[in-house]
């Protein structure tokens, strides 16, 4: 950004340097023309509201703070010892952070930053910068590039639906607009004048849509007082690598149930009796990813329930998931957390750790924390028996951050991810590489060339990169060995 086009840049430059600034204006043609107060975007952890606070302790790991402006979140999460990586594309900006004492600063895009994540912050409507709701699918697909597995990010954003709310309290949205939340903004700051920018502010309701839909799961973890809110984005770990593995590989299917698919796509029926469960519940399979069949919801829980109806324990965890998602039937979280219970009753793994983070919580289900572990101790025991590979991965997530009914052992991590790795899941290994290459796990360059190579092979992100860089250090040892 030509710093002669950078107001914003400009007017924290001033306010760092003379504790004083004339008003940064900002134009819109949806609103009455409005200020910025400089002191906001200095104020410290106590003056922050509360948004903003539940934000940063939620934070961990190694920060990405996006359009970080002064700084001010990034200093907090410094002093808190977390890995800070601040991000603005204002130049102006970029050296104020650097004067104030922000580490690590770079005057970039966030859809061109490379690198790896846990926590990728986006505070004061940061989600902003997409624009667009058109601009979302590009905005996921830069999230997966660059967040770490089991990473987060923390967003705020408001529904602006109130400003066309009438007297009567009905809101009326115009015909000639498209999504209500895009809008455009241009500010000015003494003789500095913007160009004109779009912006973004959406509802949650339709960022939870479109991160579905991109593989991601958005929860609102706090409301404020001005109808906004925090989100926490974090990706579909319920079904990410299954989703990876069906869209590439064929899924194994009997005679039956090949010939049941065939007349099913020509709209012939089926003698649905004469399939076994296994069958009935891959043939709900292929509807619910659109595998080898156009994709259909309603007829995956059609035929997820016809296998449940024969107490076939993946099944059953699929109608839990149906219902927890509102996929092919209304969503009922009492309904979700039956099946993933009878799944569970019926040895399935993945389900036992669901419910017993249910019961962790109290989701769907009467909380009871004694009834949660004697769960959780079941899950962990069956994915060892059964070398479930991805519950095991899930298993390290939750110790290598401390989500959910876990506290952080980096330890226990390692020892998941790996076994996750030793039982064939490429994630594992990635996971087990990441923890050697960040000094949080132990291991020779040996063991990391495996873990990378076994990623790489996968195509998952960075592996390739991780991979080449270490040959290339354990060839310049060899070199001075000589």
């Amino acid at each position: 950004m030509n710093i002669k086009m950078d107001p914003m840049g400009r007017a924290i430059a001033d306010y760092h340097k003379n504790k004083k600034a004339s008003k940064l204006r900002v134009f819109s043609p949806m609103f009455e023309e409005d200020e910025i107060p400089l002191t906001t975007l200095f104020r410290s952890y106590k003056s922050m509201p509360e948004i903003e606070r539940k934000a940063l302790d939620m934070a961990k790991g190694r920060v990405l703070d996006v359009g970080a402006g002064s700084g001010c979140h990034s200093l907090v999460l410094q002093e808190k010892g977390l890995d800070v990586t601040a991000i603005d594309i204002s130049p102006l900006s970029v050296e104020t952070m650097k004067e104030r004492g922000v580490k690590k600063v770079f005057e970039q895009d966030f859809f061109t930053i490379d690198g790896q994540f846990d926590t990728i912050l986006m505070l004061m409507n940061g989600i902003g910068i997409v624009g667009t709701l058109e601009r979302l699918p590009e905005f996921f697909k830069q999230l997966d590039k660059i967040l770490a597995p089991g990473g987060q990010v923390l967003c705020d954003s408001s529904d602006i639906s109130y400003v066309f709310e009438t007297e009567d309290g009905i809101i009326e949205l115009p015909d000639d607009i498209g999504y209500y939340g895009e809008q455009s903004f241009q500010m000015q700051y003494k003789d500095t004048i913007g160009e004109p920018f779009p912006w973004l502010y959406i509802d949650a309701d339709t960022l939870k849509q479109v991160a579905e839909e991109n593989g991601f799961v958005v929860e609102v973890v706090a409301e404020g007082e001005h109808y906004d809110y925090l989100a926490k984005i974090t990706r579909d770990n319920t079904n990410e690598y299954v989703d990876k593995v069906v869209a590439k590989e064929e899924l194994p299917l009997s005679q039956q149930a090949i010939e049941a698919l065939e007349k099913l796509r020509l709209g012939e029926s089926v003698d649905e009796s004469l399939l076994t469960p296994d069958d009935q519940n891959k043939i709900g399979y292929c509807f619910y990813y659109g595998k080898n069949i156009t994709q259909n919801y309603e007829n995956a829980f059609h035929w997820y329930s016809l296998s449940a109806d024969s107490d076939f324990p993946p099944a059953e965890r699929n109608l839990g998931i149906c219902y927890e998602k509102g996929h092919g039937i209304q969503r009922d979280e009492k309904l979700s957390a039956y099946w993933f219970e009878r799944a569970a009753s019926h040895g399935n793994a993945d389900a036992q750790s669901e419910i017993a983070e249910r019961y962790y919580v109290g989701n769907g289900v009467e909380k009871d924390e004694d009834r949660a572990w004697e769960w959780m101790e079941k899950a962990i025991k069956t994915a060892f028996d059964k070398k479930e590979p991805v519950l095991l991965n899930y298993l390290g997530d939750r110790h290598h951050y401390g989500d959910g009914m876990f506290e952080q052992n980096l330890d226990v991590a390692a020892m998941f991810y790996k076994k996750a790795s030793d039982f064939g899941l490429p994630l594992g290994s990635l996971n087990s590489a990441a923890m050697i290459l960040y000094g949080e796990a132990d291991g020779t360059d040996e063991e990391l060339e495996k873990f990378l190579s076994d990623a790489a092979e996968a195509d998952l992100p960075m592996a390739q990169k991780w991979l080449d860089m270490l040959r290339e250090k354990i060839e310049m040892e060899k070199g001075l060995t000589k």
